[in-house]
């Protein structure tokens, strides 16, 4: 049963994390007050391009924010993990900048 709901919501989902600022970053607001990385829905990344002057939206199936810990990713990704283990083919891929988390996320998904 648990296999038939993961079909449900389908063979392909493609999340996004962003991660926290550091706070020796000096993250700018754009001219029109806004943030260059914005979240305006649950699933809905913004992009602001200085240099074009004009946002981009991209949307997902899910995306976490800054502020979301390791265990709300683990939380949404265990499911694959038990089909995993059911036997079933699943492939969870990392896709980042260097630095940016994807092993310290991936291990603590697979323990």
């Amino acid at each position: 049963m648990h296999n038939k709901l993961e079909d449900l919501k389908g063979s392909i989902r493609v999340y996004c994390r962003i991660r926290p600022s550091l706070s020796s970053e000096n993250i700018p607001q754009t001219t029109f007050g806004e943030p260059y990385i914005s979240i305006p829905e649950s699933n809905v990344v913004r992009f602001y391009n200085s240099q074009t002057n004009r946002a981009t939206s991209y949307e997902y199936d899910k995306v976490f924010t800054g502020l979301d810990e390791q265990q709300h990713v683990f939380d949404e990704l265990s499911s694959l993990v038990v089909s995993a283990m059911d036997g079933f083919n699943v492939c969870i891929m990392a896709y980042g900048q260097t630095g940016s988390g994807k092993t310290y996320t991936m291990v603590l998904l697979l323990q």
